[in-house]
């Protein structure tokens, strides 16, 4: 029997501790939420103050991880194309440099060595 009223003590005891804790954090998570809960209306005031174009632009910002990592993917894939396109553009300045001709002449081989670079290139779309 003396067995059993220790362990009820030592049970009684963790489980006020354990209330104790809890009702530290409660207080320190409170705090929290109430600074969460400025800051978002800190930032639903100025929603509001945002023209209607404005808030249409906020629906394409990335919300999650995973959005902004697919936005930063397909940011690198532009750079990269603008990257190729700055590549092509030269090349074909190049062609441009290297032509003697004027006039209608030169139209007709601006025409046919763009698209022979743009084939090249698969840009003939």
């Amino acid at each position: 029997m003396f067995e059993f009223y220790n362990d009820w003590k030592k049970s009684e005891k963790d489980l006020v501790n354990e209330q104790n804790r809890k009702s530290e954090k409660a207080i320190e998570t409170q705090k929290k939420l109430d600074e969460l809960n400025e800051e978002c209306n800190k930032l639903q005031d100025i929603v509001d103050k945002l023209s209607e174009e404005q808030k249409e632009m906020l629906k394409n910002v990335p919300r999650t991880q995973e959005e902004w990592d697919k936005f930063n993917e397909i940011g690198d894939d532009i750079e990269k194309k603008e990257e190729r396109m700055l590549e092509i553009f030269k090349e074909v300045g190049d062609v441009i440099n290297e032509l003697p001709l004027s006039g209608e002449e030169f139209n007709e081989q601006w025409k046919k060595l763009a698209m022979d670079v743009m084939k090249r290139h698969r840009l003939n779309n």
